[in-house]
């Protein structure tokens, strides 16, 4: 359905601005767009002068020439009424264009004279009627229309006027332009240009994937070494512990690299928990080896793991205690020798 404006009363600067734009959009025609191109629309142009009294003022009515339907209907209403150039066989732009310049709008007699417009001036089934049975019926139905909106506006603004009117056929695409209609949408285009946006949206974050991660990562088999006494049970392991690990060597290949690496920097082979993944048979304990490489170890029993522990600094009181112990043990010796030095010289 078409996006109607209907009733504008340019009773303010918006809407004169609004006016404005319409009237002054450019037709651009194009090849590929006929039936846009078709004059399927009719614009009704009226002025109506004072022929005694001060009002005045300007209509224009556009419609769907098949359904009827309103696509503009503005109308503009003055007083007191400025003689102007405004003529109703300009074209529907020019003609909307210069409407303040036959004078203010007034809002009050507007409302009023609007109503008589749409209720009593050119019903749906007039307005196909005039379009459907070609120019030649137009104006004589235009000159009925005339007489019509001539009586109805002396009734409401109780003024006499001298009214004038022409038509004028209209392509879509000239009412597109003007903002007034929405472009016909072809299904099936918009379909494949949406797909196509779509590939080619898809292709540039892949492209984008490729340029974040130029590496892939790579896995290594650690091989688990095992301290019984001091190793830490594999089920307490969290991420953050150091473990120690060794590697396959009998085969080249990224362990044999790492392991020749470490034996030539001097380096243990010892490397941070990154993730513990538990599970129901198997424990899965995957090591940072570097930023490309992970190692992981495949645990069936809860072994002792060798890990890095800081040094244990002893507490104040075993230090008093092993003083006491040492210097017992010192004076026992010194006693000791004091005894045996006596017994000699005896």
């Amino acid at each position: 359905m078409a996006d109607n404006i209907d009733n504008i009363n340019v009773n303010s600067s918006t809407g004169a601005k609004l006016l404005e734009a319409a009237a002054s959009a450019t037709v651009e025609t194009s090849p590929e767009k006929l039936e846009a191109n078709k004059p399927g629309y009719l614009a009704i142009k009226f002025t109506f002068s004072p022929s005694r009294g001060d009002i005045g003022g300007a209509f224009c009515l556009i419609f769907d020439g098949t359904t009827g339907e309103t696509v503009l209907q503005s109308l503009w209403v003055t007083r007191p009424y400025v003689p102007t150039i405004l003529k109703p066989n300009r074209d529907w732009r020019t003609f909307i264009r210069i409407f303040p310049q036959i004078g203010k709008y007034d809002k009050l007699l507007g409302d009023k004279l609007n109503e008589v417009l749409t209720n009593e001036v050119l019903n749906i089934e007039e307005r196909i009627a005039i379009f459907q049975e070609g120019t030649s019926t137009v104006k004589r139905k235009l000159v009925r229309a005339e007489g019509e909106i001539r009586r109805a506006f002396e009734r409401a603004a109780q003024s006499l006027f001298d009214v004038a009117c022409d038509d004028e056929l209209i392509p879509r695409a000239d009412l597109e332009r003007a903002k007034l209609l929405q472009p016909i949408v072809d299904p099936e285009a918009e379909a494949r240009k949406k797909q196509e946006e779509e590939e080619a949206k898809k292709k540039e974050e892949e492209e984008k994937a490729g340029k974040e991660k130029p590496f892939e990562e790579t896995l290594v088999q650690c091989i688990p070494r095992v301290d019984p006494i001091n190793g830490k049970p594999m089920i307490e392991i969290v991420p953050g512990d150091i473990i120690e690990v060794g590697f396959q060597t009998a085969e080249a290949g990224t362990s044999a690299l790492i392991q020749k690496f470490l034996e030539t920097s001097g380096q243990e082979p010892l490397f941070p928990v990154d993730e513990v993944d538990r599970r129901d048979e198997k424990t899965y304990i995957y090591l940072r080896i570097s930023d490309e490489i992970r190692g992981v170890l495949v645990m069936t029993k809860n072994l002792r793991l060798r890990t890095k522990r800081q040094p244990q600094k002893p507490s104040g009181v075993s230090n008093v205690f092993e003083n006491i112990v040492f210097l017992g043990i010192l004076g026992a010796g010194l006693v000791g020798i004091l005894i045996a030095i006596r017994y000699i010289l005896m």
